[in-house]
């Protein structure tokens, strides 16, 4: 990192006000940018990716090394990447280099108090998670999402906006639930899932399958 940046960012130490980190500058880095600052009125979003050409309306402070480099300048990071296992190994990379992981809770979402939160996990606008709910690490609950009450979710799923998890289900690593998809209570999914959008899924699924439809089905290959 320059000195420039350097200075500026321990000029906005100085001040008092709060700065945090955004790894990646796609279109889910946007939403979660923005989130943060809804969250933390008043903070200080910065914004890392290590494409060339990455652009942000954030500040574009450089890619995984420079963000190393700056991290006791930073109250906490959330790895905003789509892709499940990419975003783990990012924010694993982050977590065993001593970098702080911010959880984002969007002040429009309702988390129970009973309800537990993995590290980087992001909780977007309009989505629930009910009592006893507990949601691993670099976990996105998006928009409008449900995870109802004693569902257990893994590290780094996707529950994609208005997905639902009914009472007591499972979904496993790396898994990702497509728009309105919905989990019959109880239901287990296994780690590397996918289900498509609108699917509803009332039967165990298997790890790696991919499901669609009401009721959802594995996808046949052709």
């Amino acid at each position: 990192m320059s000195l420039p940046q350097t200075e500026w960012l321990q000029g906005l130490k100085a001040e008092g006000r709060a700065v945090y980190a955004v790894f990646g500058a796609g279109g889910h880095g946007k939403v979660v940018a923005d989130a943060i600052e809804q969250q933390h009125p008043g903070c200080q979003v910065v914004v890392f990716d290590d494409a060339d050409d990455a652009s942000s309306a954030w500040p574009l402070m450089g890619g995984e090394q420079q963000l190393l480099a700056c991290r006791s300048h930073l109250d906490g990071v959330v790895v905003a990447i789509g892709s499940n296992p990419v975003r783990l190994a990012v924010q694993r990379r982050l977590q065993q280099a001593a970098v702080a992981m911010l959880t984002v809770v969007h002040p429009r979402a309702c988390v129970s108090q009973y309800a537990r939160l993995g590290a980087g996990t992001v909780v977007l606008a309009h989505a629930v998670i009910n009592a006893d709910a507990r949601v691993g690490d670099a976990v996105i609950v998006n928009s409008a999402a449900v995870v109802e009450h004693d569902c257990r979710v893994a590290d780094a799923v996707h529950l994609s906006p208005g997905a639902v998890m009914s009472g007591g289900s499972q979904v496993g690593q790396c898994s990702w639930l497509g728009a309105q998809s919905c989990l019959r209570q109880l239901i287990t999914v296994a780690d590397g899932v996918t289900v498509g959008a609108g699917a509803v899924v009332v039967a165990d699924v298997a790890a790696n399958d991919c499901v669609v439809g009401v009721p959802a089905k594995p996808l046949k290959s052709e």
